[in-house]
């Protein structure tokens, strides 16, 4: 059972899983002898060119900053009136109505569509109130 995966599938096996020899692992070769080495030249590799290129790099100048925009202030959320809207089957509002006449709009709308074979439907509509001080 050892080697094998809960599912019962055999493990697979990758470089270096094997027995090794005592030499081997005395000298530091095999596989991952051969990693180490590796490592270690890379190491020297990267610490040399890390030295050419601060020997050649000039100082740079600094950046200069760029000014800050400022930002935009939030316009306050203008006020809201609720009303209740008569549409046609084009989404064109045929007549409107306080938000308290519901039931006038929804009475406006069955004779609109009695009268005619397009269907009419009541919809809420916002809009912004206008103040006094505005105007």
């Amino acid at each position: 059972m050892a080697g094998r995966l809960k599912t019962g599938a055999p493990r697979r096996r990758r470089a270096g899983d094997g027995p090794k020899s005592a030499v081997s692992l005395i000298l530091g070769t095999g596989t991952s002898g051969v990693m180490m080495a590796e490592k270690k030249a890379t190491k020297k590799k990267t610490a040399a060119s890390a030295a050419e290129t601060k020997t050649t790099k000039k100082k740079t100048t600094k950046a200069k900053k760029t000014s800050r925009t400022p930002k935009k202030k939030v316009a306050e959320n203008a006020r809201m009136k609720l009303f209740w809207g008569v549409f046609n089957h084009s989404m064109k509002e045929v007549a409107k109505y306080d938000y308290s006449q519901k039931k006038q709009a929804e009475a406006r709308a069955k004779e609109l569509a009695a009268n005619s074979k397009t269907p009419y439907f009541v919809q809420k509509v916002k809009e912004p109130v206008v103040d006094e001080k505005d105007t």
